[in-house]
């Protein structure tokens, strides 16, 4: 493959002490290089310095960059990926060895000094060839779960993503419901023009090269989906602008995935994250035996997508969900129509009919765990797209937890359980308050999901 001109460029300005080099570079690429910083690492301090080291690194060594191997942007992102990697090692040698000295812990520790470029050539085409060789639904999960790494946020196989959606009145670009599976990707040789019923559109070369400057990792698979939503050449460009924008994905879709079903979010409506489907999974393993219909609550619910893919796991469910935000609230009703369900507007369990007190066996909260200091650190498609109710969970991000957490034994039935995602480093003080709240608490995490969340059960 030919250099890129622009980066063989860019490089010779950064060799030449170009200032302006490096600022055009950081504008364009430090958002990205952040967000994966920041999914590795779920530290947002970590991924901070992570990204300022990487940009550093460029400017001290612009001629460790080769065009000949690979974009920029690429060459960037391995650097990323393996201090990130280094950073969370270190950790996790930390916490395993923390009794043992320096010395032994450090062989612990892989060196960050390998020559990135080797690394990534050989990467990159293991995980192409595993991402294609997945079943449909799971790539395009995978794909899209990519660019959520949040808070939070967020993703991977629950499916989420990330990081979709709707049902028939969340935005007109799928009339496929939350509880129906989303449409097979299209082979070859049935790709056709631009329209999304029923054929996946060719996306034109332009889009994807579009979507790949402004920083879009799987610019093909955008395009494509982005192509089959959309109703024209007009609306697909506009739908390309938005994006390009930095518009989230599913913002522009119009849905997200998530546990296998179409969720309906509309702009600025918390986006579910992959991770999330932790809750799903373990709210399904307590609910099993139960009398049918099962009651379950999903406070700081959002779109709904939790509540709803408990329900399409379960089978009949009394459903209730609550949020404060009125337009997620809207969405939500949407989702949690086909199931039964019903959604409330108002601050946590406040607006919950009364004569669900004592009758909840699962209550799942996805609350606001990012503490305040960090929001700012965030990465764009979640720091100015989605509500800072959202996002914010208080001076060290457990504001909100608590507050469920206390409120919880007055809502579920004897035996019922209070389910509430959390990240690594809060676990701890996520179980403390629990157990302050009359709850029996335990600590579930999946690695494949990065997810963490604590269960609390009311014994008496």
């Amino acid at each position: 493959m030919p250099p890129d001109e622009g980066d063989a460029r860019l490089r010779e300005r950064l060799v030449a002490g170009d200032g302006d080099a490096l600022a055009e570079v950081y504008d364009r690429w430090s958002g990205l290089i952040h967000t994966l910083a920041l999914r590795i690492t779920d530290d947002a301090a970590a991924a901070e310095d992570i990204t300022q080291d990487v940009f550093v690194r460029l400017w001290q060594r612009p001629e460790a960059y080769d065009p000949e191997r690979g974009a920029l942007r690429t060459w960037l992102c391995m650097l990323a990926r393996s201090r990130a990697l280094d950073w969370t090692r270190r950790r996790e040698a930390r916490a395993r060895y923390h009794a043992v000295a320096g010395a032994s812990a450090a062989a612990a520790i892989v060196s960050a000094d390998i020559d990135e470029s080797v690394i990534w050539h050989t990467e990159t085409k293991v995980v192409r060839e595993a991402v294609q060789a997945l079943p449909d639904l799971q790539r395009q999960a995978v794909q899209l779960a990519y660019y959520r790494g949040t808070p939070t946020g967020r993703s991977r196989w629950s499916s989420t993503s990330r990081r979709v959606r709707p049902s028939h009145g969340c935005g007109s670009r799928s009339p496929t419901s939350p509880t129906a599976s989303p449409p097979r990707a299209s082979s070859s040789a049935e790709i056709g023009g631009v329209g999304g019923h029923g054929r996946v559109a060719s996306p034109r070369v332009s889009i994807v090269e579009e979507l790949r400057a402004a920083g879009c990792v799987f610019a093909e698979d955008e395009a494509r989906l982005l192509t089959a939503g959309a109703d024209g050449p007009a609306d697909l460009a506009a739908l390309v602008g938005r994006r390009v924008a930095g518009e989230p994905l599913e913002y522009v879709l119009g849905w997200a995935e998530f546990c296998g079903l179409r969720i309906a979010v509309d702009p600025g409506v918390f986006v579910p994250r992959q991770r999330t489907a932790l809750l799903v999974h373990e709210a399904v393993t307590l609910l099993a035996g139960r009398p049918s219909p099962p009651t379950v609550v999903d406070l700081c619910c959002g779109s709904g997508a939790v509540a709803a893919a408990v329900a399409a796991a379960v089978g009949p469910v009394t459903l209730h969900a609550a949020d404060v935000d009125p337009a997620a609230v809207r969405c939500a009703r949407r989702n949690l129509a086909p199931a039964g369900g019903h959604a409330y507007q108002g601050d946590l369990d406040a607006p919950l009919p009364t004569a669900l007190r004592g009758r909840v066996d699962v209550l799942v909260a996805n609350v606001p765990y990012v503490p305040t200091a960090e929001l700012a650190h965030m990465p764009p498609e979640a720091r100015d797209h989605e509500p800072r109710v959202a996002l914010d969970g208080g001076g060290d991000g457990l504001d909100v937890l608590r507050r469920v957490a206390a409120a919880a034994p007055g809502w579920l039935a004897p035996g019922g359980h209070l389910l509430i995602e959390t990240s690594d480093r809060q676990a701890t003080a996520a179980m403390a308050a629990f157990a302050a709240a009359g709850l029996t608490p335990r600590l579930v995490t999946d690695d494949d999901l990065g997810a963490t969340a604590v269960v609390g059960t009311r014994i008496h």
